[in-house]
């Protein structure tokens, strides 16, 4: 993702992603000099294209890094006409699409989810993933399928990176090769589907009865919506002191979370206001 971002980006420029996103993109694009556009992700459906769209005709949008499969907190997986329809606007308005497919492989839908590389026929997206949810976060490889900037791509590659292992690769390649992948990745996808599936179950059993969790088509994570009056990141301190690790809400949005004393607050400067 990151040499995608080079190919296609500069210092300054305004990228567009999911909110609520994994923190990381958001972590990468500041490193970068890059201005994160959080458009609205509805946590089944995936990013409102009405939101892109407006976005798009409004203001310079470099590029887009979204997951549309199982997108990192909430899981939300697109249906197919709406990859058609991404792929069609952005390829209309020559917004280049990185896409990252990593939970691709593992979703829990019916048949594994396309990406919406496969709906471009612009050539416009950059589809990336690696092998480091299905198989060893150790192998460090992945691809890049870069479209109509393949050039660019192997550029930054080259000025980075240098080659990357052979070895591993032929591995890789003759893992990817036999049966025995396909019969792994149904076995993986069932264990995480149970696990996520005990998960929510235990949420509901141990946890105050006003919390709601989702129940994800993609990705390994859920989304918990505690009660208001919970403070996630004092929690999530006390948590961290007994060895129990989550990630709070907060670093998958740039924007500041609403919360009751927001709402304390207008309500109180409406009624001054009045006076």
């Amino acid at each position: 993702m990151t040499l995608c971002l080079r190919a296609v980006t500069q210092p300054g420029d305004t990228v567009a992603v999911e909110s609520p996103t994994y923190y990381v993109m958001l972590q990468l694009l500041e490193s970068m000099g890059l201005r994160a556009l959080e458009i609205p992700t509805h946590p089944l459906t995936g990013i409102s294209l009405e939101a892109l769209e407006l976005a798009t005709r409004e203001q310079k949008i470099a590029a887009c890094l979204l997951t549309p499969n199982g997108v990192n907190p909430i899981g939300s997986v697109m249906p197919d006409t709406a990859k058609q329809a991404l792929a069609d606007l952005l390829g209309e308005r020559n917004v280049p699409l990185i896409e990252d497919d990593i939970y691709g492989d593992i979703c829990s839908t019916a048949s594994r989810p396309r990406p919406v590389h496969a709906f471009d026929s612009h050539g416009n997206t950059m589809l990336c993933t690696s092998f480091s949810k299905t198989v060893s976060p150790g192998l460090r490889v992945g691809f890049v399928a870069a479209g109509k900037r393949a050039d660019e791509l192997v550029l930054q590659k080259t000025l980075t990176s240098g080659k990357t292992s052979a070895l591993t690769q032929r591995v890789l390649a003759e893992l990817l090769d036999t049966r025995g992948f396909d019969v792994h990745l149904r076995t993986l996808r069932r264990r995480f589907a149970e696990q996520i599936a005990c998960t929510r179950d235990a949420v509901s059993r141990y946890f105050p009865k006003e919390t709601t969790v989702t129940d994800p088509p993609g990705g390994l994570v859920l989304w918990v919506a505690l009660p208001d009056d919970v403070d996630a990141s004092l929690l999530h301190s006390k948590a961290i002191a007994e060895g129990i690790a989550f990630v709070p809400g907060a670093p998958a949005s740039m924007r500041p979370p609403w919360s009751t004393r927001s709402d304390d607050a207008l309500r109180r400067l409406g009624q001054l206001i009045s006076q």
